[in-house]
């Protein structure tokens, strides 16, 4: 049975920003590290920083949630970034 396009949508998004690097930039300014990402994401850290490198591309499910992991982290900036400009 195919998936809906929005399951889709996020999982192409979720790899997409590993290997754009976008998701390691927010990393770094949100100061995670890949045991956080690993356990939002439930998988090891070491697979996390795979992605990180580019060796590999989350599955699926694991990429679904780093999207929703990379859209919270985004967020934790914006928001420190709101208090500091206030």
């Amino acid at each position: 049975m195919p998936r809906p396009a929005t399951t889709l949508t996020k999982v192409s998004r979720g790899r997409l920003l590993f290997l754009n690097g976008d998701f390691e930039v927010a990393m770094l300014a949100a100061g995670a590290e890949a045991s956080d990402v690993a356990r939002e994401t439930g998988v090891s850290p070491s697979t996390v920083r795979k992605w990180l490198r580019g060796d590999r591309v989350p599955r699926a499910a694991a990429a679904s949630r780093a999207a929703e992991v990379y859209d919270r982290l985004v967020e934790q900036v914006r928001s420190a970034f709101r208090e500091v400009s206030a």
